[in-house]
């Protein structure tokens, strides 16, 4: 069997556990708390974040691929590490201040993905959130290192994120009845930022090593963004549509 074949099915196979992890994770939500106002909002909040700025980080990775390769190929791998350091802090720098943004106006932005919301409900949508838009900073992050670890022939990796990821949510979900609630709300921010750090220490295996180096005008961020504008368009469709089921959702009963 070629190489080819066997990173194949193995990707196949560890996408599946995280799918099925993904499946029980929702069980475990409605096996304790139901179809509830919490489940509700818990949700929309986990969502938020998802919306918001992955149709960027999708775009974004994307065009990092071909641009990283361009470097490479013509600089070597220290230029194309600078460029990778480069968009790493700039797209953390962008989204903590996005972040802030939407901490200042989170009930308007809970409204916009759930109209529908009113009393308790949109309460404590707008508390979860304001805690998971820290996600967003870690979703940046997480789809620089994603493709660079496919750049450089490590595609299992990227394929098992969703494992710890799931795994810390459902160890949540069944902590939060004895500790309180936040800890499903904290323990989902921690699954998110788990994903970067189940990279980190793969990435540096292939040669990445992080450097606080900001250049908003290096001439290959200007090229970036020129990729990233009709890739987002393609991206954001599937998104909207998330955004347009999920606020129709919040008009009906609980659950």
């Amino acid at each position: 069997m070629s190489n080819i074949a066997k990173t194949t099915i193995g990707l196949m196979f560890l996408t599946l556990i995280s799918k099925v992890l993904g499946f029980f994770r929702e069980l475990c939500l409605g096996s304790v708390y139901g179809a509830s106002a919490f489940t509700d909002a818990y949700i929309i909040s986990q969502n938020i974040p998802i919306v918001i700025f992955t149709s960027v980080a999708m775009a974004l990775g994307t065009s990092y691929i071909p641009l990283f390769c361009d470097i490479r190929e013509k600089s070597g791998d220290k230029e194309a590490i600078k460029f990778s350091n480069n968009l790493i802090n700039i797209v953390v720098i962008f989204c903590s201040l996005l972040a802030i943004v939407c901490m200042i106006f989170t009930e308007p932005i809970v409204k916009i993905f759930a109209m529908g919301f009113e009393g308790e409900t949109l309460k404590l949508a707008v508390e979860f959130t304001r805690i998971l838009i820290i996600g967003i900073i870690f979703i940046g992050v997480n789809d620089v290192l994603m493709p660079f670890l496919q750049i450089n022939q490590n595609y299992a990796v990227p394929g098992m994120l969703g494992i710890p990821y799931n795994i810390v949510i459902i160890i949540s979900i069944f902590a939060s009845p004895k500790f309180g609630y936040k800890v499903l709300i904290y323990g989902t921010l921690l699954a998110i930022l788990s994903k970067v750090l189940f990279q980190i220490p793969f990435a540096k295996k292939k040669g990445y090593k992080y450097k606080a180096y900001v250049n908003v005008k290096d001439k290959n961020i200007k090229k970036l963004l020129l990729l990233v504008a009709p890739v987002f368009v393609g991206v954001a469709v599937n998104q909207v549509n998330g955004l347009v089921d999920k606020t129709l959702a919040s008009t009906l009963v609980e659950g």
